[in-house]
């Protein structure tokens, strides 16, 4: 499960030094339920996190390091509903789940409670799945509708069992990658792991695994249908790994393997995204956007698809070992 994290609502204390009035900012509480949810038909087990926005005179940020601000105790009966054609095919709790531990930041990372699917539930492509949070306590229920998005058909790079994919990077190299995109996703990304091994000079057998994402960046689904193609300009790749990768004359690296992460998502995720990028220009403020019914945050879908066992042909090998970029990283 990607990390992610969590905007709770929070207000903090205002003072007024001009009024002789007492002003009690501080409105009659009402609790709202904050959800984040994205499901994905390539994972074996599906997470929801459920917490609720607070309030409090005390300092917010002292607040968030007490769990219990943002936590709910036991009191949700948090349900998966699998429609089909408007039909109802099936209906199951999710666990309540602390076993993962976040790590160290605004809010207190323990407990870390998330609600997960039972390991004999799947997510099956081309089904809808509605989210019921049912609190016994107040009786509130909050809910939303998500779209299962199907597989992605890349047709290059095409691996075999047993074959491998040579890729040319180096810079006057033209290598596209191709994928037949689905009607249901709004979005697609393409990101390219580097990976490579690090090892003490004169001590080969004494490795760690490394590596370095090339995101290509988001692209719309506005083919119509037909293929997307995204050409891989081998430059960018090299000044990445130039930027990326501290100098560090007592270590020797080597180049291990590319993999080809291909994502999609829904539409109303791509919003999401969309409406919470960083503002920028005059216009500082975040516009507001969810779709979760008697509640705040996102449910939707993505489909997320990994090719392994890329290689480098002979000419990115040299670059990478003496071009300009990445001559002093001491890849051999």
């Amino acid at each position: 499960m990607k990390k992610f994290s969590i905007l709770l609502l929070i207000i903090t204390s205002l003072s007024f030094w001009s009024c002789n009035n007492d002003l009690d900012i501080l409105a009659p509480y009402k609790e709202t339920c904050i959800v984040y949810g994205l499901i994905n038909a390539a994972d074996s087990v599906q997470y929801v996190r459920i917490n609720r926005a607070f309030l409090g005179e005390e300092d917010a940020y002292v607040m968030a390091q007490h769990p219990d601000s943002f936590n709910y105790a036991d009191i949700l009966d948090v349900t998966f509903e699998r429609w089909e054609s408007g039909i109802k095919k099936d209906s199951y709790l999710l666990e309540r789940d602390s076993s993962l531990i976040l790590e160290p930041g605004i809010f207190a990372n323990t407990p870390n409670i998330l609600y997960k699917t039972p390991a004999s539930k799947l997510i099956l492509q081309n089904s809808d799945y509605k989210l019921n949070i049912y609190n016994r306590v107040t009786g509130e229920t909050t809910s939303s509708m998500a779209a299962a998005l199907n597989d992605i058909t890349v047709t290059v790079p095409v691996v075999f069992p047993g074959s491998t994919i040579t890729v040319p990077l180096y810079n006057s190299a033209s290598y596209k990658v191709k994928f037949t995109p689905n009607e249901e996703a709004a979005v697609y990304n393409l990101t390219i792991k580097f990976n490579y091994t690090e090892f003490p000079n004169g001590n080969p057998t004494n490795f760690v695994y490394k590596s370095v994402d090339w995101n290509l960046g988001n692209i719309p689904n506005s083919s119509n249908g037909g293929n997307i193609e995204i050409e891989l300009p081998g430059d960018d790749l090299f000044q990445l790994l130039g930027s990326s990768i501290p100098l560090d004359n007592s270590v020797n690296r080597r180049f291990s393997s590319l993999t080809f992460i291909f994502s999609s998502g829904a539409e109303d995720f791509y919003t999401y995204i969309q409406v919470n990028e960083p503002p920028s220009g005059l216009v500082q403020s975040i516009p507001d956007y969810t779709n979760i019914e008697n509640g705040k945050g996102i449910f939707s879908s993505r489909y997320i698809k990994k090719i392994e066992g890329g290689n480098l042909d002979f000419k990115s090998l040299d670059s990478l070992k003496n071009g300009r970029f990445t001559k002093n990283l001491r890849f051999i």
